[in-house]
C-alpha cells in the first residue's frame, strides 16, 4: 500500500486552533520529524469534547493494559466489518490530499457522520504531517458502543484510568453513553 503524507489538516488540530504539541502521557514535542504519533478528537454535534494525542511509544505501552480477550475480540470485530481494500479503492486517491471523504462515514458501521449525534475522528502523524493510509478514519457513536461492549472490565478500568489521568473529561461525559468514549485498542 501506497502511504500519501499531508500537512495536518486543522480538523486535527486543538480546540485553539493550534496543532496538538506534545503527547498527553510524556509531553514529549510531537512536531520534531521524526516523531509517530496517533491524534484522537471526539465531538457531540460539531462540539469538540476532547483531544490528544499521544506518541507511538506511550500508546504501545497502554497497549500493554489491553487484556488478550479484549484485544482479540476487536480484532474480529474490525476482520468481520472492515474491508479494508474496498475502503480503498472507494476513497479518493491519496493524491488529491482531500481529507474530509475519509472520514464522511463510520468505519465499522457506515454510518454518515453528519447522522451521528457524537463521534470521534483519528488520525496517524508524524511530525508535521499526517499520513493517508488505513487512517484517518471516523467511529460513530454506535461502532464505539459496539467496540466498548468487546472491552474486559481491565481494559475499560485502563482506559478509564487513562481519561481521568489525561483528559478532565467531565463526570456527566463519562456517565453518558452515547457520548464518544476513548478506545485504547
Amino acid at each position: 500500500m501506497t502511504v500519501t503524507m499531508i500537512q495536518i489538516p486543522e480538523l486535527f488540530f486543538s480546540i485553539d486552533g493550534e496543532p496538538l504539541r506534545e503527547c498527553v502521557v510524556c509531553t514529549r514535542p510531537l512536531l520534531r520529524s521524526g516523531v509517530r504519533y496517533l491524534i484522537e478528537r471526539a465531538f457531540v454535534g460539531d462540539e469538540p469534547i476532547f483531544e490528544y494525542a499521544i506518541c507511538f511509544d506511550c500508546q504501545e505501552g497502554m497497549s500493554n493494559d489491553v487484556s488478550p480477550e479484549s484485544t482479540q475480540r476487536v480484532e474480529a470485530h474490525f476482520e468481520e466489518r472492515v474491508d479494508v481494500e474496498a475502503r480503498r479503492h472507494r476513497l479518493p486517491s491519496p493524491t488529491q490530499k482531500e481529507v474530509a471523504p475519509w472520514l464522511e462515514q463510520c468505519f465499522l458501521t457506515k454510518t454518515n457522520q453528519r447522522d451521528c449525534r457524537s463521534y470521534a475522528i483519528y488520525a496517524e502523524c508524524e511530525g508535521a504531517w499526517m499520513q493517508l493510509g488505513d487512517l484517518p478514519l471516523m467511529l460513530s457513536d454506535r461502532g464505539m458502543q459496539d467496540l466498548e461492549r468487546l472491552l474486559s472490565k481491565k481494559t475499560r478500568e485502563s482506559r478509564d484510568d487513562f481519561v481521568d489521568r489525561h483528559l478532565g473529561m467531565p463526570p456527566e461525559m463519562k456517565r453518558d453513553p452515547s457520548a464518544p468514549s476513548f478506545l485504547l485498542v
